[in-house]
């Protein structure tokens, strides 16, 4: 007990309590017939990543991470535990060569950077038992059509960047998409249609309130 009531390990017993807040909730989900994740709030993440495109690093990152191969709310449970985990098994081994605990502020950096690795472990590991949120699932293709917002940067003709569209079940997916015509680009927050796919890409046009920009 002293482990977890140490003030040097407040932030681990937090994200291990935030853990079982989080356990509680899906069984609460699951009881009252709905999906798994929080209010059924679950982001789809569909980061197609191809090795010829040029992509953000966040987005090479969460798909590295797991985001969209796993309901966004199991994937916080997994790495609240991680971040849990790592920390108060930081400082029970400091503790027992040392005789303290580290700062908590120390304990809480190296267990931040310990717990994408372990995220990662445990979501590869429990990905083929932990179901997916399907309900309502849709094709990325049946996008077409739908309106969407740029996240960040700009999208140019052969510089596609990511974009978010919600689908008519409201579940918000995540895109590559670029300009239909050689002579616009879109910033970010600019609103755009999607016009059609070449995978992984979807060709846009101005949507409403576009941010559009014609190249010199």
């Amino acid at each position: 007990m002293e482990l977890l009531q140490a003030p040097q390990n407040l932030p681990f017993s937090i994200a291990l309590g935030l853990v079982v807040v989080l356990a509680l909730l899906q069984v609460l989900a699951l009881l009252l017939g709905g999906p798994i994740g929080v209010g059924g709030a679950d982001v789809d993440a569909d980061l197609d990543i191809d090795t010829d495109v040029e992509i953000a690093p966040w987005t090479a990152a969460l798909d590295w991470l797991g985001v969209g191969k796993l309901p966004l709310s199991i994937l916080l449970s997994l790495w609240a535990g991680s971040f849990g985990f790592a920390g108060l098994t930081l400082q029970a081994v400091v503790k027992s060569s040392s005789g303290a605990f580290l700062p908590s502020l120390l304990a809480s950096g190296v267990a931040l950077g310990l717990s994408f690795p372990l995220l990662k472990v445990s979501g590869t590991l429990l990905r083929p038992i932990l179901p997916r949120d399907e309900t309502e699932a849709v094709a990325v293709e049946s996008l077409v059509g739908s309106e969407g917002e740029i996240v960040i940067g700009v999208a140019r003709r052969d510089h596609p960047t990511q974009a978010r569209v919600r689908d008519r079940w409201g579940t918000m997916h995540y895109v590559l998409v670029e300009p239909e015509n050689d002579d616009e680009s879109f910033a970010a927050g600019s609103k755009v249609l999607l016009l059609k796919r070449h995978d992984p890409i979807f060709r846009v046009i101005a949507g409403a309130n576009a941010q559009l920009h014609l190249e010199d």
